[in-house]
């Protein structure tokens, strides 16, 4: 195979996982990639940088969120014979998604990944499905692990399902199945229908955790920069997790710190990975009550209402980008 026809097929490859990202929070000019790793190697015989793309992986951990719940109430794995809190097959027809086999998925896809000997990876938004405790923890102990065990070093950015609201709130699901297979409701214990006892179960797990609790958890894996990153910068000037936000306040004088954990890092020499926090939770009324939209249908229009100063960091990075030559 000629070098421009290997360069032909990596771009195709690239532009595949631009179809990808778009569907999650992080934005990376990977066709531009694709063009100057390839011209490197017909200059100078570097190999090109790989890079990973795993978006929407809505991950559920069924056995794990069994944990605190009745074990003779729920279906056991075929194989651990443990408890497993599963979503319905319903659930799963009326949704864009899956979601009790997407741990495995997930697993299997990092594998591939390792076999692949690509080090970066990047996890462009909803890594999980409604940002639920239980979820979060296992995630981070699969990313944990590929990176002690591989190398391998992940780049998350939140998309409109972690967090579903900006700040923690109860949670849960009307539709996991008992061992029956008849549907169940597993609340939150804060959540009404726990609080009224309508809920079939309810479990601290299932909680919807918001920006703090998550960026916290997932910190090493993004969130805040690494010593091996040559360059890490966000828009406000410093990594610090609790100092990221943007000060909204209304026509009450009201205010609200939102977060907003956009970053840029360069994690190896040369190449510049910008991720993007596009969500944006338009306000319910007034400020005060802290009551928020979901993010999933704001839209880049509203990003360009709410988040005006991040879209001018974006043009200064590009504009660096250009001049220092990086990728």
């Amino acid at each position: 195979m000629g070098k421009n026809e290997k360069r032909a097929k990596e771009i195709r490859a690239c532009d595949a996982s631009i179809l990808n990202v778009m569907s999650g929070a992080l934005l990376v000019i990977c066709y531009s990639f694709a063009l100057i790793s390839t011209s490197i190697v017909a200059q100078n015989d570097i190999p090109p940088v790989k890079i990973a793309f795993i978006a929407d992986i809505h991950l559920h951990a069924p056995e794990a969120a069994a944990a605190r719940l009745p074990k003779n109430a729920l279906p056991k794995d075929p194989v651990s014979h443990a408890p497993i809190l599963l979503r319905s097959m319903r659930a799963q027809l009326g949704s864009t998604r899956l979601f009790n086999e997407n741990i495995i998925v997930f697993k299997e896809a990092l594998d591939d990944v390792v076999e692949k000997n690509i080090k970066l990876v990047a996890l462009p938004g909803d890594f999980t499905d409604d940002g639920q405790p239980v979820n979060i923890h296992a995630l981070k102990e699969i990313l944990d692990e590929y990176r002690q065990k591989y190398g391998l070093r992940f780049f998350a950015i939140n998309g409109n399902h972690d967090p579903v609201r900006p700040f923690t709130q109860p949670g849960g699901k009307r539709d996991f199945i008992n061992r029956e297979g008849a549907e169940i409701s597993v609340m939150s214990p804060s959540h009404q229908e726990c609080m009224s006892g309508r809920s079939d179960f309810c479990s601290e797990l299932l909680k919807e955790w918001g920006y703090e609790e998550i960026t916290q958890s997932l910190s090493e894996h993004g969130f805040l920069p690494s010593p091996a990153d040559k360059l890490y910068e966000t828009p406000f000037n410093t990594a610090n997790l609790d100092e990221r936000h943007w000060r909204w306040c209304d026509e009450e004088e009201f205010c609200v710190d939102m977060p907003d954990m956009s970053y840029l890092v360069e994690p190896v020499e040369g190449l510049w990975l910008l991720a993007i926090d596009a969500n944006v939770y338009r306000p319910k009324g007034s400020l005060k009550g802290k009551q928020f939209y979901g993010s999933s249908n704001a839209g880049y229009n509203a990003l360009v209402k709410y988040k005006p100063k991040l879209l001018d960091w974006i043009k200064d990075v590009v504009v660096r980008a250009k001049k220092q030559n990086k990728n």
